[in-house]
C-alpha cells in the first residue's frame, strides 16, 4: 500500500495493449497507483515511466518480483507465451495478478496455472474486457429478464492478425488472440459445451474467417464468426431469448430490443436503449477495460473471489481446442 492507502500496482509490458488500453484505464482507477513499469527494453520502460509519471521502471520482471518494495498487484500484458511464466511466478510469490488473454496457450498449460491459483490466497483475474462492458452486461441483464438466452450470435472481425507472431501459424493466432473473446462470452453466458462444429473459410491468400456453432449443455446454441478480413474492428452481438425477444448490440454502442409475439410493451413493438459512444480517451469504459480492472482491484482490496478467475477459463479453452482440432483435421493436421 502507498502512504495514502492506495494499492501499489506494476504494469509488465509496454506494447500496444499496455499503452493503448491498460495504462489509460489504470490512470482512471482512483483506488490504485501505478508505481512500477517493466519493459523488455529499458529505454522503453524509462520513456513510459517519464510520460506517465510512474516512479520506478526496469527491464526484468523477475527482479521486480524479488524487490522488497514490490507492488501489491501485477498487471501482465506481455507476449502470450510469457503470460503463463509471469503469472506462475507472481502467484507463487503471493502477488495478485491481472493477466491479459490468453493467460496460457493450451488447455494443459492453463490447468497447471489453475492448480497454482487453487493453492494461492492471491487474486488471479483474466482480462476478458468485453465481458465487463456496460452495454454487454446490460444486454445480458435484459436477456435474463426475458426468460434467458436461447441462441447467441457473436461477430468479431477486424484486419488483425496479419502475421503468425509467436504462434505456429496465423490460424492458431486467430484462435488464441481473437476467437478467445467471443468464445469466453459464449461460455460465460451459456456454460459448458455439448458439441461444437467449426469451419475455416479462406477469404483470400492472407485472410480467413472461422465459423463456430456450439450446442451448450443447457440446450442453448451459440454462433460465432471471427475473421481478419475486415478493414476495421466490428463487434456485434445478437441474443434471442426464450420468450422470442431479440436483443442486438451494434458495435458495443447501441442496444436494440425487438419483442416477441404476444408481448406488447408500453413503448411499442421496439425499444432502443442508446449509450453515448465516448471519445477515444474514454474508450476503456465502453470496451470494458476500466470496469474489469476495477473489479480486479475490488477483489484484491476486499479479499473477495475473482469474477474472472483462471479456473473460469477452462470451458473457454475447451471450446478453443475443439475448434483447433476440427480445423486441423479439415486442413490435414496443420493450422499454418
Amino acid at each position: 500500500m502507498t502512504a495514502s492507502g492506495k494499492l501499489k500496482v506494476a504494469l509488465i509490458g509496454t506494447g500496444n495493449q499496455g499503452l493503448e488500453h491498460l495504462l489509460p484505464a489504470l490512470r482512471r482507477c482512483s483506488s490504485i497507483e501505478v508505481t512500477f513499469v517493466i519493459s523488455r527494453l529499458l529505454d522503453s520502460a524509462k520513456a513510459v515511466s517519464t510520460e506517465w509519471g510512474v516512479g520506478r521502471y526496469g527491464n526484468s520482471w523477475e527482479a521486480m518480483l524479488e524487490d522488497f518494495d514490490c507492488p501489491d498487484a501485477i498487471v501482465i500484458a506481455v507476449n502470450p507465451e510469457l503470460h503463463q511464466s509471469v503469472a506462475k511466478v507472481a502467484l507463487e510469490q503471493g502477488k495478485s495478478i491481472f493477466v491479459e488473454k490468453p493467460p496460457a496457450v493450451g488447455l494443459n498449460a492453463l490447468k497447471s496455472l489453475c492448480e497454482i491459483e487453487a493453492k494461492s490466497s492471491s487474486v488471479a483475474f483474466v482480462g476478458y474486457n468485453f465481458a465487463f462492458s456496460e452495454q454487454y452486461k446490460k444486454a445480458l441483464e435484459i436477456a435474463n429478464q426475458r426468460g434467458g438466452i436461447a441462441s447467441a450470435d457473436y461477430r468479431f472481425v477486424s484486419s488483425k492478425p496479419t502475421s503468425p507472431g509467436t504462434y505456429e501459424g496465423i490460424i492458431e493466432r486467430l484462435v488464441w488472440d481473437t476467437l478467445i473473446h467471443p468464445a469466453n462470452l459464449a461460455t460465460r453466458a451459456l456454460g459448458q459445451i455439448a458439441s461444437t462444429d467449426a469451419r475455416l473459410l479462406k477469404v483470400n491468400s492472407d485472410n480467413y474467417s472461422i465459423l463456430v456453432t456450439t450446442i451448450h449443455k443447457i440446450g442453448s446454441v451459440s454462433h460465432i464468426e471471427v475473421g481478419n478480413y475486415h478493414n476495421r474492428f466490428q463487434f456485434d452481438v445478437r441474443f434471442v431469448t426464450h420468450d422470442g425477444t431479440t436483443i442486438e448490440i451494434d458495435g458495443l454502442r447501441d442496444i436494440e430490443i425487438s419483442y416477441g409475439k404476444g408481448h406488447v410493451p408500453s413503448v411499442g413493438s421496439k425499444e432502443v436503449i442508446l449509450y453515448q459512444y465516448p471519445i477515444r480517451r474514454d474508450s476503456s469504459q465502453i470496451t470494458g477495460y476500466l470496469p474489469a480492472l476495477k473489479e480486479f482491484f475490488k477483489s484484491v482490496a476486499t479479499c473477495s473471489p475473482s469474477k474472472s478467475s483462471l479456473a473460469d477459463s477452462v470451458t473457454t479453452y475447451e471450446l478453443l481446442e475443439a475448434v483447433l482440432t476440427q480445423i486441423q483435421l479439415n486442413q490435414g493436421g496443420t493450422t499454418s
